[in-house]
């Protein structure tokens, strides 16, 4: 559904970064802003699979070793200016209330600004969040998608419009699963990486227009 002649790509100023490889358009690649005006960051929790306890939510442990990538929640930091969306960093996590809480606390410290959490309200997770939110007030819980496809397509005419920009895949890893599954979508199960990019955009869609 996202074609990916559409994605655009952003760099550091000190970056010497290797063009995109296409064979029918050529990428745009910009200099990222040194500042952007807001900055989000956006959840999909995947089925918590164990009971919240008190030491999980002291606990700083991010090891995600030994765990299938079909069990995984995901976590990405976008910053927006007033017409332009950058997703600035994505990370999976095992979906355990354990992994959970310090992969948002690894995801916060690294913005180190007091940026919006989106968290998509799941059965599962209400726990994880109810705990998170006495001490991160910034979260705000957002109701899954009644249709999900529907909300793609609603954020999909920034994507075509140019407004939305990619880390340069020869930096990150993750930048090529993440352009294929949104190319995908919706003929994919557990789109998780799509589900967070749409309920980020749609946000930043519905506070620019």
């Amino acid at each position: 559904m996202f074609g990916r002649r559409f994605w655009r790509y952003w760099k550091y100023p000190l970056w010497a970064v290797p063009p995109v490889r296409c064979l029918t358009y050529r990428p745009i690649t910009i200099t990222i802003p040194k500042f952007v005006d807001t900055k989000i960051q956006s959840w999909r929790l995947g089925s918590v699979s164990c009971e919240l306890k008190s030491s999980d939510m002291e606990s700083d442990d991010y090891d995600n070793d030994d765990w299938e990538r079909d069990d995984f929640a995901v976590g990405q930091v976008w910053g927006f200016d007033s017409q332009t969306a950058y997703l600035l960093e994505q990370i999976f996590v095992r979906t355990d209330v354990r992994h959970l809480a310090a992969a948002v606390r690894l995801l916060r410290k690294c913005d180190a600004s007091e940026s919006q959490i989106l968290m998509e309200n799941t059965r599962d997770g209400s726990k994880l969040i109810q705990a998170l939110r006495q001490e991160i007030p910034t979260i705000t819980v957002v109701d899954p998608a009644h249709d999900p496809l529907a909300r793609a397509h609603s954020v999909n005419e920034l994507l075509k419009a140019g407004r939305v920009y990619l880390p340069h895949p020869s930096a990150y890893g993750w930048v090529a699963g993440f352009i294929h599954e949104c190319a995908l979508f919706p003929e994919i199960d557990r789109p998780n990486q799509v589900s967070a990019m749409t309920q980020a955009l749609a946000g930043f869609n519905l506070t620019t227009g």
